[in-house]
């Protein structure tokens, strides 16, 4: 019979598992994310091996093997036993997390009637798909706060599709709660790690030149004609360097978020048009 470790690493994808091999207190770790899971929900169970695949396979990136790594263990094993079909899994989900539905969604001021068909719907995709939406939660943070994401998409996709035909885009825009980008600050939000270190690792990857006319640009204010003094070339020359770096920058970002995450292309693509709008304030914060 395999050990904890061993199923764990096996799950894990190449390109993660000798980084994870040399985690010394990784069967320990494994054994209390078991334990400590298994304590919290006694109406279901699942198989250790079973888990810890499903653990692995929800591994990212950025997680680096310490002691945070299976944080929400508790919350991904509800999530293993829901996308294993467990019926006492589904009622312990509504129970603890469809409650908070209500609260997630109440400045749309639905009716209860349509809170009750918002939480049918999340049902429906979240716990019935085939596999269900819940697979998608990787346990970087907390499950309530992934369901308040969600709640919100589905909310204002229910909106959108009721009043369209019976109100122009500019009452759309005025009903309580709606925003045009909503959804797309919640996706934002989402993705705030992997974002941040998707574009860190594309900044590692420009040239050393790329690098420093878009840190002395957008860090330390030169103008254009201060970095053709500087570079002595035409001022011409270093718009063309700046625009070619900030291109490469974000198409290289989005190239590996979409590696990292599982955002729609959809999705993805809202948030970079956001992101090339607002790219001083992004670069800023982000270039260090």
């Amino acid at each position: 019979m395999r050990s904890l470790r061993e199923a764990f690493l096996t799950a894990l994808p190449p390109t993660l598992r000798e980084r994870w091999e040399n985690y010394a207190a990784l069967e320990t770790e494994l054994d209390s994310a078991v334990r400590v899971a298994s304590e919290r929900w006694t109406r279901f169970s699942i198989e250790p091996e079973a888990f810890v695949t499903y653990l692995a396979a929800r591994i990212q990136p950025e997680q680096a093997p310490d002691t945070t790594a299976f944080v929400h263990a508790a919350e991904l094993y509800l999530s293993c036993a829901i996308a294993e079909g467990q019926s006492a899994a589904m009622r312990e989900f509504d129970r603890e997390y469809m409650a908070k539905v209500a609260g997630a969604v109440s400045r749309f001021r639905l009716s209860s009637d349509e809170l009750d068909d918002l939480k049918q719907i999340l049902r429906q995709q979240l716990l019935m798909g085939n596999p269900p939406k819940i697979v998608d939660y990787s346990g970087l943070g907390e499950l309530s706060a992934w369901l308040r994401v969600a709640a919100v998409r589905a909310a204002i996709k229910m909106k959108k599709a009721r009043l369209e035909g019976l109100t122009g885009d500019d009452e759309l825009e005025n009903l309580p709660g709606f925003e045009p980008n909503a959804e797309l600050k919640y996706v934002a939000a989402e993705h705030r790690v992997a974002f941040r270190e998707s574009f860190r690792q594309a900044i590692a990857s420009l040239d050393a030149q790329e690098q420093n006319v878009l840190r002395q640009h957008h860090l330390d204010g030169l103008t254009l004609d201060q970095l053709a003094s500087l570079y002595r070339v035409h001022r011409t020359t270093t718009a063309y360097w700046l625009e070619r770096a900030r291109d490469r920058l974000l198409k290289r970002t989005r190239q590996t978020l979409m590696q990292r995450t599982k955002m729609s292309a959809s999705d993805c693509d809202s948030l970079f048009q956001q992101a090339q709008s607002q790219f001083p304030s992004t670069i800023k914060s982000l270039f260090r």
